[in-house]
């Protein structure tokens, strides 16, 4: 398929809106542009050859930008005038993600994290021998990108061929913010990745990983309205309702603080008493659950 006929929703699902989904819209963004050969448009290096399709690039790129929240904030020449989209990308980045904007590698993750995934080793074919740490070092990031490129496409088998033999990684962060591949599943939606992982996961307590604000991935699912993601966590290990956050939220208070009436109702079923009686108490009241129970038109959330 030619670049120009590429259908950029079919690669890139989400709309930049800021901070907290920049790292999944760049890493969709990243596997469109791999997928067209197009990577050397959007680093610093010169490659003649591909000047034509720098205008597609910048297109596809503001294409899937919330106008609104972003387009007022970015430098306007950059947008306007015959800049290159290699320039946007860095604009992008400076916003969004500082602490890569003056590094040398445009991309953040590194060129290898969108590159071809390598075969898995098998054990038959593993040479012993003491190793390089920092040869271990390189190996646990490209692990880590590689893990994050398959929760943040849903691709539950190139997972599962990684964590075959790195089983703990399912559980190690894999972003700054301390997110491990079950947060970034249940928050893009992957429910059938989130359902096989957690098949793949035999102990309850290996999900009740906390990112660096104490939220669990049931956290995740109460914050984005994730009905189904939260009844596989919560069947998986019940505990997770009672975890609280660091401001002393627990999911369902997050899914009442973000307004999501079908998990939040699922949850108020679901948790302990102490906690229904207290959010109904003393926790702000839902306007549309309040709504919804007055004109007794809840029996969809609640089942």
């Amino acid at each position: 398929m030619q670049a120009s006929n590429v259908n950029v929703s079919n690669f890139v699902s989400v709309k930049l809106s800021g901070r907290s989904n920049y790292d999944i819209w760049k890493v969709q963004m990243l596997v469109l542009i791999k997928s067209q050969n197009l990577l050397p448009v959007i680093i610093n290096k010169s490659h003649h050859t591909l000047a034509k399709y720098d205008t597609l690039v910048k297109g596809w790129i503001l294409s899937t930008i919330n106008e609104q929240r972003i387009l007022s904030d970015l430098n306007k020449d950059i947008i306007d005038d015959d800049r290159p989209a290699k320039e946007l990308w860095k604009e992008l980045e400076s916003i969004f993600d500082p602490s890569k904007s003056d590094s040398e590698d445009p991309l953040g993750f590194g060129i290898e994290f969108i590159s071809d995934t390598p075969d898995i080793e098998t054990e038959n074919s593993r040479t012993e021998f003491v190793r390089d740490p920092e040869i271990q070092d390189t190996d646990n990031i490209r692990l880590k990108k590689e893990l994050y490129e398959a929760a943040a496409q849903g691709w539950w088998t190139k997972a599962k061929s990684i964590l075959k033999g790195n089983k703990i990684a399912a559980t190690e962060a894999i972003t700054a913010n301390g997110n491990t591949i079950l947060h970034l599943a249940v928050e893009m939606g992957h429910n059938y990745f989130v359902e096989k992982l957690l098949e793949f996961l035999e102990d309850g307590e290996d999900i009740e990983t906390q990112n660096d604000k104490g939220r669990t991935a049931l956290h995740i699912a109460a914050m984005v309205g994730n009905k189904q993601a939260a009844h596989l966590l919560v069947k998986k290990r019940k505990q997770l309702l009672e975890f609280e956050d660091h401001n002393n939220l627990s999911p369902l208070k997050l899914a009442s603080a973000y307004s999501n009436l079908n998990v939040y109702a699922y949850l108020f079923k679901s948790a302990p008493p102490s906690e229904t009686d207290m959010n109904l108490s003393s926790f702000h009241y839902n306007s549309a659950l309040v709504a919804a129970i007055f004109s007794k038109n809840y029996g969809e959330y609640l089942y």
